[in-house]
């Protein structure tokens, strides 16, 4: 990324990440220490059932709070850094809605955890953070904040997409 993006740039993202991560933390340790369980004593028939009630107590209020926190990015970023650390709302709407993707994807990976699946999430993990990083070398020199949350967000739409499918092919 320092190649295309300014160091500035670069700690801006940096910083948007960081920050969307104390709400993915917070979901992570929801999904594997609450619903992991629920999914391991899940039968095959009962887990879409066990994942839509993972997905809407876990991905919907993520959701909302990464809005939150787009909501006060601005003033947030420059209170926490300097009000130099700013990006585009279109760059933080991207990487937070790649966040939210990202969340969404961890439902049925915990279903495979539970599920022994190991083969299919060594497979999955290559199309999470792998994957966005193949696509920022080869965005090159196009690479912006903008690019990046796109390229975000389809790497973790794409995971989501692969551990669903997954999840169901049991």
């Amino acid at each position: 990324m320092a190649d295309a993006l300014s160091w500035h740039e670069a700690g801006v993202l940096q910083a948007l990440w960081r920050t969307s991560d104390w709400i993915c933390g917070l979901a992570w340790g929801v999904l594997s220490v609450f619903y992991l369980p629920k999914f391991a004593a899940a039968g095959p028939e009962q887990l879409p059932r066990v994942a839509r009630r993972a997905f809407a107590a876990v991905v919907l209020p993520s959701g909302a709070l990464l809005a939150a926190l787009f909501a006060v990015h601005r003033p947030l970023l420059a209170g926490l850094y300097e009000p130099s650390f700013a990006a585009s709302d279109g760059a933080v709407a991207l990487l937070f809605a790649g966040s939210v993707a990202r969340v969404a994807s961890w439902v049925p990976l915990v279903a495979l955890y539970a599920m022994r699946r190991t083969r299919a999430i060594a497979v999955g993990e290559l199309l999470s953070l792998p994957l966005f990083a193949v696509l920022v070398a080869l965005s090159g020199s196009r690479l912006t904040l903008e690019v990046a949350g796109v390229l975000w967000l389809v790497s973790f739409l794409a995971y989501c997409a692969f551990n669903l499918w997954a999840m169901r092919s049991v």
